[in-house]
């Protein structure tokens, strides 16, 4: 380095164990884009099914690259009523089933699951609530 002159002398070490590419993979952050989508009321005591498409740039998010995916749900007041680990089904794909018993224990009324999906490549996770309706039986 000159600074007077304002140059810089570049030379290739060919011992250097990183290639040239190593580094734009971290060009543009790839933050998870997550969507829920299940049944718009569910009744007490019934088996419920979320589907979780987890996304980059309108492609699957690779499953290796997802740290983790979780849920949460809370009932109409913002109590947490359960949580757990959503099931990977397919690249980008994940599916969480409420079984009876915690479907029981909901209330009626507005309740919401919240899924949290953060990945390996970027310290940002994703949040992606979905509301749905907890009815009698």
């Amino acid at each position: 380095v000159n600074s007077v002159e304002g140059s810089v002398v570049i030379k290739r070490n060919p011992d250097f164990p990183a290639l040239a590419d190593k580094w734009s993979r971290l060009g543009e952050p790839r933050v998870a884009v997550v969507d829920v989508s299940g049944a718009p009321e569910v009744e007490q005591g019934s088996e419920a099914v979320f589907d979780v498409f987890v996304s980059d740039k309108d492609q699957p998010y690779p499953q290796a690259d997802i740290y983790k995916a979780v849920y949460m749900v809370y009932d109409g007041t913002g109590n947490m009523i359960a949580q757990g680990d959503a099931a990977f089904v397919a690249e980008g794909q994940y599916q969480v089933t409420l079984p009876a018993d915690v479907t029981g224990t909901l209330p009626t009324g507005s309740t919401k699951i919240e899924l949290v999906v953060v990945p390996n490549v970027v310290s940002i996770p994703t949040f992606a609530p979905f509301q749905f309706i907890v009815s009698a039986p």
